[in-house]
């Protein structure tokens, strides 16, 4: 039987061939010519198994079990195959099951997914805001950069227009009535 967590006296249980019960303030081993308290050190014992079924315990793994079936409640620890990557690899997955090793570092490859750069959108309109978070085609952005001219004058040059998907990591809102050039940082997402 378990080990009572809240004892009263005479209470008594079972461990492997020995029946300890509960005198009131202490365990106590019965069928002992001295009394041996429960908090005697394991190293005072004699007569211990040398087993883990000698101690009780019926339900351990045997030697030898693999790991599939080395989780309790029959549960199965699928074997993923996966072999070790190199330095500075993550593991990733694919949501279906499959596994690789991918770079743990980012794409320095202009325009590449995962790559961040500064990108005004083509559209002038009053109306045209970048929203944080949300996503832009790349046809409707172009790289950019800021310059001011001698009249304190700011100045967005834009150059080349990128593919995929890119998501606002700023926001521009209203300006100037008329034309209006908006430019933010954006991450590519596809």
């Amino acid at each position: 039987m378990p080990y009572p967590l809240n004892p009263t006296t005479g209470d008594e249980y079972i461990l492997g061939s020995k029946t300890w019960k509960y005198n009131g303030s202490r365990w106590v081993k019965l069928g002992l010519s001295k009394t041996v308290h429960a908090d005697t050190a394991f190293s005072e014992l004699t007569s211990t198994p040398t087993t883990i079924a000698g101690y009780g315990i019926t339900d351990a793994l045997a030697l030898g079990t693999t790991g599939t079936t080395a989780l309790a409640g029959n549960s199965v620890l699928t074997d993923l195959s996966i072999t070790d990557g190199t330095s500075g690899q993550v593991l990733t997955t694919d949501g279906s099951g499959g596994f690789t090793f991918a770079s743990a570092s980012s794409s320095t490859t202009l325009g590449g997914v995962g790559t961040y750069a500064f990108l005004m959108r083509t559209s002038t309109a009053q109306g045209s805001y970048i929203n944080v978070g949300s996503t832009y085609s790349g046809s409707s952005l172009t790289y950019a950069g800021v310059s001011r001219s001698a009249g304190n004058n700011i100045i967005i040059s834009p150059s080349g227009t990128p593919g995929g998907t890119w998501q606002a990591m700023g926001h521009v809102g209203g300006a100037f009535g008329g034309f209006n050039q908006r430019a933010t940082l954006f991450v590519r997402i596809s």
